[in-house]
């Protein structure tokens, strides 16, 4: 990820970030939208997760920094709260 790209005052973050094409999500896009699953189902902010996925084999699908994860976790639980 570009480092301007976790920067929570960039408007154009998941735009940016979070598509494989236009039409796809990518990895990064598939974890925030988990965030939102996440908030949505569960009435509870994401925030503090790991920003590790791993498959059933135990391999990382997804591996975003703190920092990261941080930035997604709280868009997330803003666009479910408003």
């Amino acid at each position: 990820m570009k480092k301007e790209a976790t920067r929570p005052d960039n408007p154009n973050f998941l735009q940016q970030q979070a598509r494989f094409d236009d039409i796809h999500l990518n990895k990064i896009g598939c974890y925030y939208i988990g965030c939102v699953m996440y908030a949505t189902l569960l009435g509870k902010s994401p925030a503090g997760a790991t920003g590790t996925v791993k498959n059933i084999w135990g391999q990382p699908l997804v591996d975003l920094s703190p920092a990261q994860a941080k930035v997604l976790q709280d868009l997330a639980w803003e666009a479910v709260t408003g």
